[in-house]
């Protein structure tokens, strides 16, 4: 998360140029005034952990995309993780197998391919 942090913020001080800032959102008016922008950037971030702790082969990963709500978590071996942020922000109660966050869960795995190719 910290590279895309810093590749947000410093790519336009190094030059890339009009066509490389039309093409992902402008993170530093949201960093200045929190409150002050609405973020019209992706809504959630990808993490990805190599999952045998050598491989990073995207089939040996896991992911874990956090949205303002929910963690949703694919191991590398298919195990599946689902946190509610706003319920439980120490993430004690793993909700992926409750039929009330189906949706999400449906939601959150169906955004996985496109950011993973997997």
């Amino acid at each position: 998360m910290l590279t895309l942090l810093a590749a947000l913020l410093l790519a336009p001080l190094a030059g890339l140029g009009a066509a490389a800032e039309a093409e992902r959102p402008n993170i530093r008016p949201l960093l200045r005034d929190p409150k002050a922008e609405k973020w019209a950037g992706p809504s959630g971030a990808l993490t990805a952990v190599g999952g045998d702790g050598k491989s990073v082969d995207p089939k040996d990963q896991s992911f874990s995309l956090r949205t303002s709500r929910c963690r949703y978590s694919l191991g590398y071996k298919g195990v599946e993780e689902l946190f509610d942020q706003e319920k439980d922000q120490q993430e004690w109660t793993n909700r992926a197998s409750l039929p009330d966050y189906a949706a999400v869960k449906k939601d959150s795995k169906t955004k996985l391919p496109c950011l993973t190719g997997r």
